[in-house]
C-alpha cells in the first residue's frame, strides 16, 4: 500500500491556521498528516520562507493547499520546494510570474470585502482610518470624542 501523503494548508490573509480546523479533523481522521502552520503575513518573500521551513520538516512526499492568499505564497514556491508533489488551490490566487494581487484587483471595481481596505506601505491592506468620533446608530459619538480602535492594532 502506499503511503498518503502529508498535507500543508496556507491560510490567507485576516486569517490564521486555525481557520481550517474542520478541515484537518477531517483529513486527520482520512489518516493524513495535517499542518497548519501560522504565517506572519508581513511580506511575501516571509510567508514563502516559511512555509519552505515547513516543508522541510515533512517526512515525504507534501501536497500544499491555499486559500486566497494563501494561493500567491504556494505559487511564489517555484518548483524546487522541498517535498512538494502537488499544489491545490481552494479559492486562491494563482498568479503567473511578475503578476501582483494587487495589480490584478486593480482591474475591475473594487468588490465590497476589500472596498474599505488601504493597500498601502504596511502590507496587503488595512482597514481604513476612522474618524475621530465614530457615530453609534442613535447618531450620537462616543463618549469625549475618543478615538475607536481600529481593530488591526495600529493607532488610527
Amino acid at each position: 500500500m502506499t503511503a498518503m501523503p502529508n498535507v500543508v494548508l496556507v491560510h490567507g490573509a485576516w486569517a490564521d491556521g486555525s481557520s481550517w480546523s474542520a478541515v484537518i479533523e477531517r483529513l486527520q481522521a482520512a489518516g493524513y498528516n495535517v499542518t497548519a502552520p501560522q504565517f506572519p503575513m508581513n511580506s511575501l518573500a516571509n510567508n514563502v520562507d516559511r512555509l519552505r521551513l515547513v516543508l522541510s520538516r515533512q517526512d515525504g512526499p507534501t501536497i500544499v493547499a491555499g486559500h486566497s492568499y494563501g494561493g500567491q505564497i504556494i505559487t511564489a514556491l517555484g518548483t524546487d520546494a522541498p517535498n512538494v508533489v502537488g499544489l491545490v488551490y481552494i479559492a486562491a490566487f494563482g498568479l503567473d510570474e511578475g503578476e501582483s494581487i494587487g495589480a490584478l484587483l486593480e482591474q475591475g471595481p473594487a468588490t465590497p470585502a476589500l472596498a474599505h481596505l488601504d493597500i498601502d506601505r504596511r502590507g496587503p491592506g488595512h482597514p481604513a482610518r476612522r474618524p475621530a468620533a465614530v457615530r453609534r446608530a442613535d447618531g450620537r459619538g462616543h463618549d469625549r470624542g475618543r478615538q475607536q480602535p481600529r481593530g488591526d492594532g495600529l493607532p488610527s
